[in-house]
């Protein structure tokens, strides 16, 4: 019996070539037995905050931590998308994995507001 075996990976890396100031869009890179697909997670890093090898912000600020969460939640999502087809024995074509990321992407918009607010509110607090 020959059992074909599926390959996932999921791999943050910056776009260098779509730099705003000093900052870089961070893109996904998504791999499902060699067909790939990247999109943007809508978050932007300085190169210099950066840490290409692991595909992470350096956790050196607060900031780059929060990034890093958000970015593993990321990956648990993709991941949890990957075994729910699998598990209902449907085949993962890339676009059913789109569909879930333009659902994670307006997730990424509540995000970044609700961190604006506790940023803002965080800073109210300090300078009283």
């Amino acid at each position: 019996m020959n059992v074909k075996k599926q390959t996932f990976n999921v791999v943050f890396h910056l776009r260098t070539s779509k730099r705003t100031d000093e900052r870089f869009p961070i893109y996904a890179r998504i791999t499902i037995d060699g067909r790939r697909i990247e999109i943007s997670v809508k978050q932007m890093i300085t190169g210099e905050d950066w840490n290409e090898n692991r595909g992470m912000a350096k956790p050196l600020k607060e900031e780059c931590r929060v990034l890093n969460n958000y970015l593993e939640q990321l990956r648990g999502s993709f991941v949890t998308c990957y075994r729910e087809c699998l598990f209902k024995k449907k085949s993962l074509l890339l676009r059913h994995l789109r569909k879930h990321i333009m659902e994670i992407t307006m997730m990424n918009t509540r995000f970044k507001k609700l961190m604006s607010h506790h940023h803002q509110s965080a800073q109210y607090h300090v300078l009283q």
